[in-house]
């Protein structure tokens, strides 16, 4: 029906048709379709119609419809009106406003809304009727409702933005208007008169000029109070007002209207500092106007300022910011840096400890928004300087001893104390003016310190996060740094205030996380600085000692983030002068020695104790030796027993029980970090045994805290801090420790848990803030929960009811300094390891190239709400064990506490207790402990206390009941209770009336179905449905629509096709509602969207059918999306596009991309987070499907709209580019992982085809370069060459700044030579306009040089492969079609890439630069330049930049990692053959033999302190050198026969000279990686890593060590055996103890050949060649047996390899005995199965070749296979016969014949189906004639009857497969397989074995007959050699007619092979044989010679005659003469033929 809405004129007919329920989304689609068309239609087109489409739509208005049609008709008749007659347009004016005079209120609505598109569109043609209209409206506006409101002040919006000027008479009276309505009591009429004043603020500059103050004071009482969208729209009215003031070219992006130039001219500017100080006085005095004074603020301080104005003038910083645009912030980055930070020092920002926090929050947000998200890498560097000097400016008079306490100053002098007069004199000013209303209590020096901490706090706090996204680039900024910013952070850890002190020390941390190279000297300073003062007694030394403690807890808390780790050493360092501290101290307390100050005692055991529990942040490998100290000293710190504890309490005094828990809380601190650290892995130190260990400590923990109580009592409530932080620590501890080991003190446990969070003992109302995490997620939209998908979660959270909501901070814990975020993987060099094999995969992980992770500092809740916190998770957890009958005792207890508890502690309560609750069943149901809640009492204890919530006033509290009777029905499980609770719900439903009842028992339902799922709710579905769907309906109460929606959505997700039915009414309820509900009620549309959502997928797939009822549903779907698509919420808008997701999933053909795609790219320049997740999730599935038709919409819609300033996409020529800029300003780590995805997805389908688009995008990122350096490479010529220019642009980027890298002035000249002549094209504005892609961030640019690597790998997989890497063909080919474009000439343009990575100052960029650059030497290294050079190649010209880019990875100061790659990268580059001549090489070689110049082994450093990063990175760095040189000699030897005329090219002449070094340094690392991968059970007692070996140190983790050992042996292991296999495995001869390796005179490493049982020495490698063979064969099997699927191809090549070197040296013969040689074909068997490669099918063949011929000359072998009688398991010939059995069926199963195979064949056959043939038929040779082999090596005869049959069984089944499936060199094959049957026959073989043969010969012969498939006489000749071969054989009937088929057989090659049988036959010895068969065929023979002439065939008839002459020769003389008379006979008929 709805199709007839599709025509210019409304089809009334249709319409009256049609239901009244249905008649509006017919009226909606006829709009849509009318706005459609309307837009591209001509005037003469609509010129007849016009009057009538006018009419029907000022009809439509008449009858008052709903927001989306009334917005359509508006935008109908304005658009009707500009492209027709605009006429009728006054007349259309004037009949609205008489509707607006008339007292029908039905219409006037819609009139409304009217009137304002009208306007809005073409104001300036209505003449003078506004003023009549304005009057109107005006006048409606005082006696409207709220949705009157709202409408009429957008339409004054719309009025004022169309007139323009035109309108000023009418401005002032709608200024004053809305300036009321600013503070309405509705907020969305608040929202709408902000929007009304920006338009006003664009119109008229008296806005800004004499009424500014009072409009920003406005703005402020707007704020008071407001919601999110308020706070929002009032930030972009306060941002547009005082950027109005600023005489700057605006932001693109902002959404304001040009001025005039009157206005203009007329407007005075204002001071960029004042209008800072306008939002100073909202953010610190909230809505008191400016210059007021408060009597009452005079006398006691002060006040808080409201938090919702607060955030709202937070908002307006980064507005203001946005609006002013980037130039803006960087011209005066300093002055906005510290105007904002000043706020953080004023008295008014900090009146309480929690108000400080907030203000901190704000500010740091403020910061982060517009420096961390908004500049550029050289901006941030400029900001990150602008903190150090304000942190320098703050800490320096600071560390003065007692300055805090010298007389008392001024605010001013303080600011001139500190250096603050450098700041601008309005800063200053600011802080004067509002420090000179403070009282005396602000004005000593004490609170001035007490006020610039929260300055440093901030500074310090930005600083760390510009930091980290800095990277390794921040070494910059340490070297610019004039001060010295790591001494400026020692000064600020001295800082007399804890908070400033712990901030710094994050600081540092941060610091070492971008440059790990710091860690360790800083960790080391730190110790040394702690040292020092621990010799000392006085108090002043507690704050020193607290900093530099806090500073090495963060430091050792942040090592498992840096790759490289610290030296093992420094932890044993760290813990034993922990030890000591602690000992000292407990010394002193005993009296043991001389008494120390009670607050040092203090500081030294809480230092120590968090210094032990930062130690085992480092691993379970470093801290496994000091586990029996930490348990001594565990038990040490608790009483032993009840009477210990007993002589405690009577000796006690305030001080020593302060200290007592201080310290006990130490320990546990401690114990938890010990088991958070040490229980990972499989082989983790968390034991049984360690635990009961433990437990002593941990019981008598518990004990103390039974007594906690009674002392607090006894001694005051100064024990109250230190006994809530010893809970604290006491409850986290016993989360981690299962609950069985303190089952016995649940009673106690549990009385404090409840007592914890029911508030028993706490006067406070303090609430969790776990109840929301312990909601189901999709309850979002109920509890606000949505705001944390906006940019402002971070400060909106701050309003969020629960107690300290938003307060997070670090000094609250200082613990979260070393805690490790369990979000974050270690941090390990595994990823770089492996990077490089993994970066070609599609799908890789991004993690590697994503942001930092740690970009938010720790934010630890306040020590009341943590207690609270870690009760409740701890009851959730002991809830399982606790029997039914103390379970109704709590229940009952909960009841009756909250009953007695009033007002807003009974809130308070019941949020702890439904926490506790809802915890406790969510565990039950996680841990499947269902069936533990099966007491009656229990279940109904349980709901009461639930049901009586769900009508809690709260909402909270409500869903959290809703929760919890959905959770306890699921851990119930029992139908019957389900029943009860439906039936109460249905029935309190029908009975309540009131909103909170309705809500509650709606959500209720939902939960219900959720949880208990829809098979078991299937009989309440039909009810519960049509309730919810009559709540849903009822708009007097929008809150009941919302919980109503919400349910009935979570019924559709969990109903299944239960549903189905229920999908109709659903849809229809839900396009009434949009259709009808007011647009501020935008709760109800998104729970709409959510409805939808579950529809859809309810239906699934059946939406891509065509039936006339999914037709129906798929039109409503779309029609609801579209609906929601025209809400102006943005969170609204996102529902929209996820709908359209889903429905693009199941129907893709039915969503229109023309329309979705803009709507997509609008949606990505929002300003709100959920709907770019939202645009960002949808983009990255349709990139998946129809990458090329999102990049063209994308395209046109880009340029079309280019102009367009309020979308912001001028500085964007496609999708792509805004996607890569989006990922340097986006810091959700989800949105940019999709973004990333996007953008792999689209270069997949699209980069092949768009090589130069794609490359110049990259290139763009990559080189980042400015405008201005643009401008400056434009001016310098425009003839510079493509190379030029790269060399220009690296030089220009951001984050190579002037660094050399390591270059000399001769790399400079030589890669300014590319020698290239490609340049990319690019359009001829490129350099016009700033690019959003010219400030890209390091981990853009990762991406970006990860991009390029991917772009190779997908032109490699393309059809046209072969174009991308062939040179010559591409340059033929852009001869004939010169628009077509390929990777290879753009070879340039990549080099540049590798270059400009590879330079740079970032390790992650520089990494994936290597990678890059190794990629393109092994794809382009054999690609000639030109026909005519034979033998050169492309890369040739372009060794300068090789060596160029390579040289700075070899710096003294680079990464082990980055050298490591670097080295791996040097090999590849070596051994590519680019360079002919030696000398080229030399470059790259002499880096090669540099890093082997300073080779050294670990034990080299043992004891070494210049070590800065941990022994696994030499390790790295030595393996890395070895394996390189490895890889080079191995090609050299591979190279060395094909290369024997060119001697200056053979590579052997650079390795040679290194090889007797080398040889020694590669046995030592593979006797290394042999004993590494010993199992435990062979280590024996001895355990042979206890010393550590070669390269590796005993400390060092060794999982990460074999895993380093794993991905470099194999290289080594292939060049150790070749080395050793040319010399014999002959060493140098000299003593053990006197071999010396020496290098050049210049490095000399002392090796020992000794064995590892002298623990005291150096374990190298074996004395013996007999032990060397031994380790390295078993080395080899290992692999090849274990850790094949994790191996790469050139791995397995090089294990293989390696087999071959090992087995064909002379040693093998004498070492290798039979279980050995068992053990060898078994591991390659295994091989075989796991890798499915052709190629390394054919490399096993060829060693168990190689094994074959060494057998006989074994004599270990020869005594064994004499002794073989084919067991598995022992024998040699049994496993050769199955390795090779296995090959043959894996390509062919057929050959088993009737058994039935394993499905790994059948999968592996599938697999191998389109091999190489070649390779294929190379394969099946080898395989056959080793089985042939194995014959001749069976000595046996028992051995030889029994595997005869199986080898013939195998050659006749593979030679009938062969003819059946017609391979190309099928003749050789099958011949080959002929020769080996006669071999096997000329042996002797038993007479049943003869009979068998037969039969299967024949029988194979029929089966191919039978399928028609010709064996060309193959089997006869199988059968002939049988017979000939066996002279004691009898012929038989079968044979007989075997032959006599053969020989009537058709095809002449049979015929011809079956007469060259009987030739043989005829021949043999075995006379009866030869007799049967001469009487036989010998008239056959004669019939074929009588036969016509014509069928004769030349070659047959010459095999025939051959066959008589034969005859001849054999048979008796009496018989002669008859053949003879034959013979002539035939001659005469062969003369006849050849006539």
């Amino acid at each position: 029906m709805l199709e007839l809405a599709q025509s210019l004129i409304l089809n009334e007919e249709a319409l009256n048709s049609l239901p009244e329920n249905k008649r509006p989304v017919f009226i909606y689609e006829w709009l849509c379709f009318l706005n459609k068309v309307l837009v591209a239609a001509q005037k003469n087109d609509i010129r007849e119609c016009q009057p009538r489409i006018v009419e029907q739509l000022m009809q439509q208005v008449q009858y008052g419809p709903g927001p989306p049609i009334r917005t359509l008709i508006g935008r109908n008749l304005a658009t009707l009106f500009s492209v027709g007659d605009p006429f009728p347009l006054f007349n259309t004016v004037n009949r609205c406003n008489e509707v607006l005079k008339s007292k029908d209120e039905t219409a006037k609505l819609a009139t409304v809304v009217v009137i304002g598109a009208l306007y809005e569109r073409l104001g300036r043609l209505v003449g003078r009727s506004y003023e009549e209209t304005v009057q109107l409206l005006l006048k409606m506006l005082k006696n409207g409702d709220s949705q009157m409101r709202f409408e009429i002040m957008f339409t004054f919006e719309h009025i004022i933005n169309g007139l323009g000027s035109a309108g000023s008479n009418i401005h002032r009276e709608i200024y004053k208007l809305a300036k009321t309505y600013i503070c309405d009591r509705a907020m969305p009429v608040r929202s709408a008169a902000a929007m009304c004043l920006i338009a006003l603020i664009n119109q008229n500059n008296f806005m800004y000029t004499s009424e500014l103050e009072g409009n920003v004071t406005l703005g402020f009482r707007a704020l008071d109070g407001s919601n999110y969208e308020v706070r929002c729209s009032v930030a972009k009215y306060l941002a547009a007002l005082l950027a109005a003031t600023q005489e700057t070219n605006l932001n693109s992006n902002q959404n304001t209207m040009s001025k005039s130039n009157a206005n203009i001219t007329n407007a005075k500017k204002v001071k960029t500092e004042d209008l800072l100080n306008y939002l100073a006085g909202g953010f610190l005095r909230g809505n008191i106007g400016f210059l007021k004074s408060n009597t009452t603020e005079r006398l006691k301080g002060p006040t808080t300022v409201q938090r919702e104005i607060r955030i709202g003038v937070t908002h307006t910083y980064v507005e203001l910011a946005l609006v002013l645009g980037t130039p803006w912030i960087e011209q005066n980055l300093s002055l906005f840096i510290n105007h904002i930070l000043e706020l953080a020092g004023n008295p008014r920002a900090s009146t309480s400890h929690v108000d400080a926090v907030y203000s901190r929050k704000c500010i740091t947000f403020i910061l982060r928004s517009v420096i961390g998200s908004r500049l550029g890498e050289k901006a941030q560097f400029s900001a990150a300087k602008e903190y150090a000097t304000i942190i320098t400016r703050y800490t320096t008079p600071q560390i003065i001893p007692n300055n805090a306490n010298s007389s008392p100053t001024s605010t001013n002098d303080l600011h001139a104390s500190t250096g603050s007069s450098s700041l601008n004199s309005s800063t200053s000013s600011m802080v004067q003016s509002y420090a000179s209303s403070s009282t005396n209590a602000f004005e000593s020096s004490s609170s001035n310190t007490e006020f610039t901490q929260h300055i440093l706090i901030c500074a310090l706090h930005e600083l760390s996060l510009l930091v980290q996204s800095l990277g390794t680039s921040t070494s910059l900024l340490l070297q610019d740094s004039c001060n010295g910013l790591i001494d400026t952070l020692f000064l600020a850890i001295l800082n007399p205030s804890h908070p400033v002190r712990l901030s710094a020390a994050w600081c540092l941390r941060s610091i070492t996380t971008a440059l790990p190279s710091l860690m360790t000297p800083l960790i080391d300073r730190c110790l040394d600085k702690m040292k020092t003062l621990a010799k000392q007694t006085t108090s002043y030394n507690t704050d020193a000692m607290s900093g530099f403690a806090l500073a090495l807890q963060a430091l050792l808390g942040a090592v498992y983030r840096c790759p490289l780790g610290i030296p093992s050493q420094r932890a044993k360092t760290i813990f034993d002068f922990a030890d000591d501290l602690l000992r000292t101290a407990t010394t002193s307390i005993a009296g043991q020695q001389q008494s120390l100050i009670p607050r040092v005692i203090l500081q030294r055991t809480h230092t120590a104790w968090h210094l032990l529990a930062a130690c085992c942040t480092l691993g379970q490998q470093v801290i496994k030796k000091f586990v029996p100290r930490l348990v001594l000293l565990w038990r040490n710190v608790f009483p032993r027993s009840q009477s210990d504890f007993e002589q405690e309490k009577q000796r006690g005094d305030s001080f020593t029980w302060t200290l007592s828990f201080n310290q006990r809380s130490g320990a546990l601190c401690s114990m938890i970090s010990f088991l958070n650290n040490c229980s990972l892995g499989d082989d983790h130190l968390i034991t049984d045994d360690l635990l009961k260990r433990m437990l002593n400590p941990i019981e008598n923990a518990i004990l103390v805290l039974l007594h906690i109580p009674n002392l607090i009592k006894q001694f005051g409530p100064q024990l109250k801090a230190s006994t809530a932080m010893f809970r604290l620590r006491l409850y986290e501890l016993l989360l981690l420790v299962p609950i069985k080991f303190y089952e016995q003190h649940f009673k106690i446990l549990l009385r404090e848990l409840v007592a914890e969070f029911t508030l028993t003992d706490n006067s406070s109302n303090t609430t969790t803030s776990l109840l929301r995490s312990v909601c189901h997620d999709n309850d979002s939209v109920l509890l606000g929960n949505w705001l944390q998908e906006t940019d402002y979660q971070l400060i909106e959270e701050q309003l969020q009811p629960n107690s300290a909501s938003g307060s997070g901070a670090l000094e609250h814990d200082e613990t979260f300094l070393y805690r490790r975020d369990t979000s974050l993987a270690s941090f390990n060099i595994i990823n770089y390891l492996f990077r490089s094999s993994s970066g070609t995969d599609n799908n890789s992980s991004n993690a590697y190239y994503s942001r930092p992770a740690e970009l938010n500092i720790p934010g630890p809740l306040p020590l009341g709400v943590a207690v609270i916190d870690s009760s409740i998770l701890l009851y959730g957890t002991m809830f399982i064990r606790v029997p039914n009958k103390h379970r109704l005792n709590m229940l009952q207890h909960f009841i009756d506490i909250i009953k007695q508890s009033k007002g807003a502690r009974q809130e308070a309560v019941q949020v702890n207790i439904f926490t506790a609750v809802l915890t406790a069943l969510k565990t039950l149901a996680e841990t499947k402990q269902s069936s533990s809640i099966d007491d009656e009492n229990v279940k109904k204890c349980a709901c009461t206390l639930v049901m009586q919530t769900l009508s809690h006033q709260n909402p909270i509290l409500r869903c959290a009941a809703g929760e919890a009777l959905g959770r306890l029905t699921q851990v119930v499980g029992d139908g019957r209770f389900v029943a009860d609770i439906a039936q109460i719900c249905f029935d309190r439903l029908k009975e309540f009336r009131d909103i909170p009842s309705r809500t509650g028992y709606s959500l209720a339902l939902g939960c219900l179905h959720r949880y208990v799922g829809g098979m078991s709710t299937g009989q309440y579905l039909n009810l519960s449905i049509s309730i919810l769907l009559a709540l849903a309906q009822d708009q007097s109460a929008s809150m009941v629509q919302v919980w109503a929606l919400h349910a009935l959505a979570l019924i559709a997700d969990c109903g299944g096709q239960m549903f189905r039915s229920y999908v109709e009414p659903s849809l229809a309820l839900i396009l009434h509602l949009l259709l009808s509900v007011s647009p501020s009620q935008s709760d109800v549309f998104q729970c709409c969207g959510r409805l939808l959502g579950a529809l859809i997928i309810t239906i699934g797939p059946e939406l891509q059918t065509n039936t006339n009822y999914i037709s129906i549903l798929r039109s409503s779907c779309l029609t609801a999306s579209s609906l929601l698509q025209m809400h102006i919420e943005p969170i609204v808008q996102s529902e929209a596009i996820q709908a359209l997701q889903q429905l693009h999933l199941f129907a893709p053909r039915h969503v229109n991309l023309s329309n979705l795609v803009p709507d997509l790219i609008k949606g990505l320049k929002c300003r709100d987070l959920s709907l770019r997740r939202a645009c960002v999730s949808c983009l990255r599935q349709l990139s998946q499907r129809e990458a090329k038709e999102v990049s063209e919409h994308a395209k046109l819609f880009i340029k079309d709209r280019a102009q367009d300033s309020t979308l912001g996409l001028s500085e964007f020529r496609c999708l792509e580019e805004l996607l890569f800029s989006m990922l340097d300003t986006e810091t959700d780590a989800k949105l940019c992982s999709n973004v990333q995805d996007t953008l792999v997805y689209m270069l997949q389908a699209l980069a092949a085809d768009n090589l130069s688009s794609w490359l110049q995008l990259c290139k763009d990122v990559l080189a980042a370069t400015t405008e201005k350096n643009q401008q400056q490479q434009q001016t310098s010529g425009s003839t510079t060459t493509s190379s030029s220019q790269s060399k220009n642009s690296s030089r220009l980027t951001a984050d190579d700044d002037e660094d050399s890298c390591g270059l000399h002035d001769d790399d400079d000249d030589d890669y300014a030579d590319t020698g290239g002549d490609e340049q990319l094209q690019t359009s001829n504005n490129q350099n016009s306009i700033r690019r959003a892609t010219s400030s890209a961030k390091w981990p853009t640019k990762v991406f970006a040089a990860d991009c390029v690597q991917k772009l190779i790998t997908f032109c490699e997989q393309t059809s046209l492969s072969n174009l991308h890497f062939d040179y010559i063909s591409a340059k033929e080919r852009l001869r004939t079609y010169p628009n077509e474009d390929y990777l290879v000439t753009h070879l340039n343009t990549l080099i540049t890439f590798s270059f400009m990575s590879c330079t740079s100052t970032s390790d992650q960029l520089r990494l994936s630069g290597l990678s890059l650059l190794k990629q393109i030497i092994v794809k382009f290294a054999h690609i000639q330049e030109d026909i005519d050079l034979p033998g050169h190649v492309i890369l040739e010209q372009y060794q300068a930049q090789v060596g160029a880019a390579l040289r700075p990875a070899f710096s003294q100061d680079t990464s082990s990692h980055v050298t490591a790659q670097a080295c791996d990268v040097c090999s590849t580059w070596i051994s590519s053959g680019v360079a002919h001549d030696l000398n080229d090489l030399r470059r790259v070689h002499q880096l090669l033999v540099s890093s082997l110049q300073k080779f050294t082994s670990i034990q080299q450093h043992k004891n070494d302190t210049s070590m800065i990063y941990s022994e696994n990175a030499l390790t790295i760095e030595n393996l890395a050198v070895l394996r390189a040189w490895a890889d080079v000699y191995n090609v050299a030897t591979i190279r060395q026969n094909e290369e024997k005329n060119s001697p200056n090219s053979n590579l052997l002449i650079l390795v040679q000279p290194e090889l007797n070094v080398l040889i020694h340094h590669w046995l030592a690392a593979l006797t290394d990686y042999a004993f590494l991968i010993l199992p435990h059970e062979f280590g024996g007692s001895m355990d042979e890593n206890a010393t550590g070996g070669n390269f590796y140190s005993a400390e060092s983790n060794l999982d990460l060590t074999r895993t380093i050992y794993k991905a470099n042996w194999s290289s080594v292991m292939q060049a150790t055996t070749q080395w050793l296999g040319e010399h014999h495995y002959e060493l140098e001869t000299l003593a053990a103890n006197q071999k010396l390796i020496g290098y050049r005179q210049r490095d000399v490493l002392m090796t020992k050949f000794i064995t590892s049982t002298f623990s005291n020495k150096i374990r190298t490698f074996p004395e013996k060649k007999e032990d060397i063979f031994a380790m390295l064969l078993g080395c080899c099997v290992e692999a090849v047996s274990i850790s094949v699927s994790d191996q790469t191809e050139e791995n397995i090549e090089a294990m293989l390899s390696s087999f071959t070197n090992l087995i064909q040296s002379d040693i093998a013969t004498h070492q290798i005995t039979m279980v050995v040689c068992i053990e060898m074909l078994n591991v390659l068997q295994r091989l075989q199965f796991v890798r499915t490669d052709l190629k390394t099918h054919i490399r096993i063949l060829r060693i168990v070749d190689k094994i074959f011929h060494i057998v006989p000359s074994c004599s270990q072998l020869i005594a064994t296979i004499n002794e073989d009688h084919l067991v598995p398991g022992e024998s040699f010939l049994f496993a050769s016969l199955e390795l090779l059995v296995c090959v043959l069926l894996s390509y062919y199963p057929n050959i088993a014949g009737d058994l039935q195979l394993g499905p790994i064949f059948q999968m592996k056959s599938s697999v191998k189906t389109n091999s190489d043939n070649q390779k294929m038929n190379e394969m099946m040779l080898l395989n056959v004639k080793l089985l042939s082999e194995l014959i001749t090596l069976s000595s046996t005869n028992d051995s030889l009857q029994a595997l005869i049959p199986v080898v013939l069984q195998l050659l006749l089944s593979t030679s009938s497969v062969i003819l059946s499936t017609k391979t190309d060199d099928q003749k050789q094959l099958l011949s080959t397989i002929i020769q080996f049957i006669e071999n096997i026959f000329s042996t002797t073989i038993d007479k049943d074995i003869l009979r068998c043969t037969v039969m299967t010969i024949i029988n194979f012969r029929t089966n191919l007959t039978n399928k028609g498939v010709s064996d060309n006489g193959h089997f006869v000749q199988c059968l002939t050699s049988l017979l000939i071969n066996s002279p004691s054989m009898n012929l038989t009937d079968q044979c007989v007619d075997f032959y006599q088929q053969a020989f009537n057989d058709e095809k002449p090659e049979t015929r011809i092979r079956v007469l060259q049988c009987l030739n043989q036959l005829f021949q043999c010895t075995n006379t009866a044989l030869r007799n049967q068969f001469i009487q036989i065929f010998t008239p056959l023979l004669l019939n074929e010679l009588k036969k016509d002439n014509a069928e004769q065939q030349q070659e047959s008839t010459i095999e025939v005659l051959k066959c008589f002459e034969t005859l001849l020769t054999v048979v008796d003389s009496t018989l002669r003469m008859f053949y003879f008379n034959s013979y002539i006979y035939m001659e005469k008929v062969s003369m006849g033929i050849t006539r």
